[in-house]
């Protein structure tokens, strides 16, 4: 049987006329990761760009210790978060460039962007089948 026969034969049946997903629907995932990368792209490019400003420079005085019990003690008198210190203790070890040290924060906007995605896409599922 032929593609529109059995469409039409199971609009008679089930009284509900079988669509396909439009061309947003059926590609929506892949538009998702071409914005991500697409992000990912400007967020490097603007890291590699310009120079440490005074909150990023004052991140790497902190994190330049002698040991991970020193930097841990200096994050405490900040008002961001002690990880970030901590992580980039053992990030300078890499190498110190300005674009270097600002991986981390590149790396986890993205990670943010796509997890923030899949979240938003697993609760408007429900709500919203055509979403998912």
């Amino acid at each position: 049987m032929d593609a529109s026969r059995q469409l039409a034969s199971s609009t008679v049946t089930t009284g509900v006329r079988l669509e396909r997903p439009s061309l947003v629907e059926s590609h929506a995932r892949a538009a998702a990761l071409a914005l991500l990368a697409a992000g990912f792209g400007v967020r490097l490019w603007l890291a590699s760009g310009t120079f440490l400003n005074p909150d990023e420079a004052l991140h790497f005085f902190n994190a330049n210790r002698a040991s991970a019990w020193l930097a841990y003690q200096a994050s405490l008198t900040m008002a961001h978060p002690p990880l970030l210190i901590f992580l980039l203790y053992w990030w300078k070890n890499l190498e110190t460039s300005e674009f270097v040290l600002r991986l981390p924060s590149v790396l986890a906007g993205s990670a943010f962007c796509w997890f923030s995605s899949n979240g938003s896409r697993n609760c408007l599922a429900r709500r919203w089948p055509w979403w998912d």
